[in-house]
């Protein structure tokens, strides 16, 4: 947004979360435009007549989510007071699949009313579970206005005032399944990793190390990750999802460090836990070696 009246100072000083806070009244049509889903079918209605104002066509305009399945995007409507920051990081807690549950129950709502928020709620919680189990990226409209009190049975409907497009991709890291609770973050995450990935996220812990310690260059890793895509470059079995949703294989060194074998993607495979183990201690690890060795020159000529 055009942060009017506001010195430049200023807005160095915000944080993230006071820079996300909208002050124009755009238009939902227009940031989906920016963020590239295809809106071409507002221009019709349900029955196929031509709509002259397709902003303004209220099958599409008063959705909580959007999806384009060509780009493999998912846009979401939240509010300004959903955005949480911890430790440098913004996070968007949502629960449209709890929220669609609770909505039904809600007397202070016409039958109506509750039945299009139920509706609503529950598509938003199908395209945000589509994006996590895709790896697609998300797209935030930020909304800021009056939000209706689900405890006030006189409290007028919600209303947006003023909106914007976030410009920075955000990713879906967490899913409870049982408990229907989504955690945003802000930011995209590897749809890939690797032991040593997981070994990074745990709590740091102090111990004394004592010898030599072999550097491994991250970037190395995640190419070879990517060009897994996802499958075992040995046996072609798919890895596992973590809970974040991420999928799991491990970088092999096919030439260890120790032997001075390159840290290098033409010497590095992304194998199942199984054939990584074996590819150590195992009876064939020569065997594996030399099939690993022949797979990576093949890739290296493609």
């Amino acid at each position: 947004p055009e942060y009017k009246y506001i010195t430049k100072e200023r807005v160095s000083s915000m944080t993230v979360i006071e820079r996300l806070k909208p002050s124009e009244r755009s238009r939902v049509y227009d940031l989906l435009t920016e963020a590239g889903v295809d809106v071409t079918g507002w221009g019709k209605s349900d029955n196929g007549r031509k709509i002259k104002n397709p902003a303004s066509n209220p099958a599409h305009c008063r959705k909580w989510a959007f999806s384009d399945s060509d780009k493999g995007l998912v846009v979401l409507n939240v509010w300004h007071d959903q955005l949480e920051e911890i430790n440098g990081k913004v996070y968007c807690k949502v629960d449209p699949g709890k929220y669609s549950e609770n909505v039904k129950k809600d007397t202070s709502m016409s039958v109506n009313a509750r039945n299009v928020a139920s509706r609503k709620a529950h598509d938003m919680d199908e395209l945000i579970k589509t994006a996590y189990e895709n790896g697609w990226p998300v797209r935030l409209i930020i909304g800021e206005g009056s939000r209706r009190n689900s405890n006030d049975s006189v409290s007028k409907p919600s209303r947006v005032a003023h909106r914007l497009l976030d410009p920075e991709q955000w990713s879906v890291e967490k899913y409870d399944q049982h408990a229907a609770e989504w955690r945003l973050i802000r930011g995209a995450i590897p749809r890939y990793v690797d032991q040593f990935v997981t070994t990074e996220m745990q709590p740091p812990e102090r111990h004394e190390v004592h010898g030599n310690v072999w550097e491994r260059n991250h970037r190395v890793r995640d190419a070879v990750l990517k060009r897994a895509a996802g499958q075992c470059e040995y046996c072609n079995s798919p890895g596992f999802k973590t809970l974040d949703g991420r999928i799991y294989l491990e970088t092999h060194h096919v030439i260890p460090l120790s032997e001075s074998g390159a840290d290098h993607i033409k010497n590095v495979a992304a194998l199942c836990p199984n054939h990584h183990r074996e590819a150590h201690h195992g009876e064939q690890s020569e065997a594996i070696r030399d099939e690993l060795l022949k797979m990576l020159e093949k890739k290296q000529q493609r």
